[in-house]
């Protein structure tokens, strides 16, 4: 909680370059393709019964380019809230530059999480539950530790081994305290604003209330991914193996971690100072 308290005003601002254009260009679609300010969806899940009136291809679009957006925006948090962690200065610009370099991976993981945990609920709920606590600090191990996605899911359930419950219920908690936030922001602003009474006012007053509910909970769900992540990692009773001699978390293999350090062991003498 310190850790986003501390620095919710970067955080924010790095929530908001992913959440923004998103909304904006879901308003334009909308605006476009909708003729009655009662079809106006209220959320872009493909298959909605509103969401329908702005059409399948637009639906997936709009998911899409969200999915990809929201991995780009945590990742920079994740680097940011590390750095706010280690009680090191937190710079904004500087973690969406590092995102953006690491891109490609993060995408990837992103996709793959999804794809995978969404194949595990369908399967059985509980499989689903249980895939989705292990992988949990998933993107904090890929973009700290300069993983590949496979090896950050591997990697982040191995520092949740032996510590499941506990993970799964701060997930419990932190899912409870963005669900309640989200909608008592969204129920003040419908009260503010209203519904509207055309299709252009409809949409405007979702995409305000949207974009403000998600600039809010994301960077806190970051943010505590991050902590979790460091928490698990000092915690003498894991059963995962460290990645290299420097400590906390650094990139295997020679690649690059958050803090442009290598996954080498350090040189002789080498104090860490």
């Amino acid at each position: 909680m310190r850790v986003y308290l501390q620095n919710a005003g970067a955080m924010v601002a790095l929530a908001a370059t992913a959440v923004i254009p998103v909304q904006l260009l879901a308003l334009v679609l909308i605006v476009l393709t909708v003729s009655n300010a009662n079809d106006v969806p209220t959320s872009y899940v493909v298959g909605n019964s509103a969401g329908a009136n702005v059409g399948l291809a637009g639906q997936v679009f709009v998911f899409v380019l969200s999915l990809f957006a929201t991995a780009l925006a945590t990742a920079a948090i994740v680097r940011a809230a590390s750095a706010a962690y280690r009680a090191e200065p937190v710079d904004a610009d500087e973690s969406l530059r590092f995102a953006v370099k690491r891109l490609a991976p993060i995408l990837s993981l992103a996709v793959l999480m999804s794809v995978l945990i969404a194949l595990a609920f369908l399967a059985l709920v509980v499989p689903g539950i249980y895939f989705f606590t292990a992988w949990s600090v998933a993107t904090p191990a890929l973009v700290l530790e300069g993983l590949r996605p496979v090896a950050a899911l591997r990697r982040s359930r191995a520092l949740v081994r032996g510590r499941w419950w506990r993970v799964y219920w701060t997930l419990v908690v932190t899912g409870l305290l963005v669900g309640v936030v989200g909608l008592m922001v969204s129920a003040a602003l419908f009260a503010i604003t209203g519904t509207g009474s055309s299709v252009t006012a409809a949409a405007s007053i979702r995409a305000l209330v949207t974009t403000v509910a998600e600039v809010m909970v994301l960077p806190f769900s970051a943010a505590i991914a991050t902590v979790l992540y460091h928490q698990l990692l000092g915690d003498p009773t894991s059963t995962a193996t460290p990645t290299c001699a420097i400590e906390p978390a650094v990139a295997a293999d020679g690649a690059h971690d958050a803090f442009g350090r290598t996954g080498e062991p350090p040189p002789p003498g080498w104090s860490g100072d």
